[in-house]
């Protein structure tokens, strides 16, 4: 039996990737692990384990710890967090990791030197100014005109993001999150918003999965309209999505491995631009619909991490809807 141990696992990310491998064909012995002392009870595993933050000097005994006494095979990582440290511990982590480079998590996990890197290979972006000082924004509403996407450089789930029409709108934000240097102003992407995951082996693309979203939990209560958590959204085929999606990540790795999800939105022309690179994890809604639909990507990234022969993995539902809110399971519509 297979002994994997997942972290953040009382997040919905974590819970959308246990929840995959629950329904594999392989009985599979789960260890979570996470941080918070309160939502570690959601956790789906088997065994569940709190642990120190992952900035902590004493993560990466406690984990190894864990390891040993649960005699844990493989570590998968949801938060970027986690992601980051396991990363650059790799080699200090006594259980398989099937992560990207080093290098590549570096670069996709700073939006704006992904950003530069895709504009220099002529992968369809939006525009896109660092924000190190006032004239800055100045110059960003130059080329840009209004409104302008400001957000952060480094994080997930829309950290930091905001539409502004103003300059003094975007440098009070900035003030806000104390944030010269660190944020970015690009141009407003009006079209729609697809998200797209895929798994890779050495630098293969096995398979992978289009979404397209429809509607953010509690956007109303955001001031962007985005919370980073996706309440409704529709499978897709676009292969112009599909095509920018793994250019993106050819551009910054000729030989990728394990997953990577990747966000796009449409210009004004209609052309999907990649926004940002998530390196060695899904996209929080794409596990709940993999689940959903038996279309277990997680299970085929398994398998390929423990070199054994790949399932046959096939999406089924081509018109499915996924609707997830608070305090509900997430409910599937197959529109025919």
């Amino acid at each position: 039996m297979k002994k994997i141990l997942v972290t953040g696992s009382g997040g919905a990310a974590s819970i959308g990737f246990v929840r995959c491998l629950r329904k594999s064909p392989e009985k599979i012995f789960l260890v979570g692990t996470d941080c918070n002392e309160l939502f570690i009870h959601f956790s789906e595993t088997d065994k569940s384990f709190l642990i120190p933050p992952a900035n902590s000097p004493d993560y990466i005994d406690v984990l190894n710890e864990i390891i040993s006494r649960e005699h844990i095979e493989f570590v998968h990582a949801q938060p970027d967090v986690e992601i980051t440290v396991l990363s650059e511990n790799r080699d200090k982590v006594n259980a398989n990791l099937f992560l990207p480079r080093k290098d590549t998590i570096k670069i996709c996990q700073d939006k704006f030197r992904a950003t530069q890197i895709w504009k220099r290979k002529d992968i369809p972006i939006a525009n896109t100014v660092l924000i190190s000082k006032e004239t800055d924004i100045e110059k960003a509403f130059e080329e840009m005109g209004s409104p302008l996407w400001i957000r952060a450089i480094h994080g997930a789930g829309g950290k930091g993001a905001l539409l502004v029409n103003k300059y003094e709108h975007a440098k009070a934000w900035i003030d806000y999150w104390s944030g010269w240097g660190k944020f970015m102003a690009s141009e407003y992407l009006p079209g729609a918003n697809f998200g797209w995951d895929g798994v890779f082996k050495d630098g293969e693309l096995i398979a992978n999965f289009t979404k397209q979203r429809l509607e953010y939990v509690l956007q109303e209560a955001s001031p962007s309209g985005i919370t980073g958590t996706t309440g409704v959204a529709k499978i897709v085929e676009r292969h112009d999505v599909c095509k920018t999606a793994i250019n993106a990540i050819y551009a910054i790795d000729k030989n990728p491995n394990g997953v990577f999800s990747v966000d796009l939105k449409e210009n004004k022309e209609g052309i999907p631009c990649v926004t940002e690179i998530n390196p060695g994890r899904f996209l929080t809604s794409s596990l709940h619909f993999f689940y959903m639909v038996d279309y277990l990507l997680p299970y085929l990234y398994v398998k390929i991490a423990y070199g054994e022969k790949l399932p046959d993995t096939k999406l089924k539902y081509t018109n499915a809807l996924l609707i997830r809110g608070l305090d509900t399971k997430p409910k599937l519509i197959n529109r025919i």
